[in-house]
């Protein structure tokens, strides 16, 4: 078990599984959700092609963006994503809201996902990659499978404000593991060049 031996990934992988509570509460159920709020089937896949063409567009400036440091812009990211449920639940149709809630998707998750990749690879140790990944992945999995089942009985019993509201505190609590990860800078110049 030498590969839990790193505390930096040890917290990434704590904050990996508190961030798939989150997506699992609140994700999972993102389409249903906008069907059910009046929205189309062509609007709702107008909607998720919309947030796929904003992460395709700010991908280029999250990547400049990531000189200044991975660990703010991954903690960055994940308030950013937070923000994305309490949105989704203000959305009754093809409206502002929905909007808003494609472009927050969009920038939170592009700005979370690319920089969270990078900062796992920096913080990881070479020889045990494949062990720490796996623990991180494995971790989501498990969570992967309650997290839809607590969504699902907090949206019938709740309803979707409380729901996606405590999807978005759970998503922004998981950016606490990380201040106890170290700062991470990307290299100018890739090695050996």
């Amino acid at each position: 078990m030498a590969f839990l031996r790193n505390p930096a990934v040890n917290w990434i992988n704590l904050h990996s599984g508190i961030h798939a509570l989150a997506s699992g509460m609140g994700g999972a159920f993102v389409l249903v959700y906008l069907l059910r709020a009046g929205v189309s089937v062509p609007a709702t896949l107008c909607a998720m092609a919309l947030i796929c063409t904003t992460r395709f567009a700010i991908r280029p400036l999250v990547v400049r963006a990531s000189r200044l440091g991975l660990k703010p812009l991954v903690i960055g990211g994940t308030l950013l994503a937070a923000l994305q449920y309490p949105l989704l639940a203000e959305v009754h149709g093809v409206e502002p809201a929905l909007l808003a809630f494609c472009l927050v998707s969009g920038l939170g998750e592009t700005l979370y996902w690319t920089s969270y990749h990078a900062y796992f690879a920096l913080l990881g140790d070479a020889e045990h990659r494949g062990h720490q990944l796996g623990a991180s992945v494995a971790l989501s999995a498990l969570i992967g499978i309650v997290a839809p089942l607590i969504g699902a009985w907090a949206l019938l019993g709740l309803g979707p404000r409380s729901t996606f509201a405590a999807a978005g505190l759970v998503q922004a609590l998981a950016a606490l593991p990380l201040v106890a990860t170290p700062s991470v800078r990307v290299p100018r110049t890739a090695p050996g060049r």
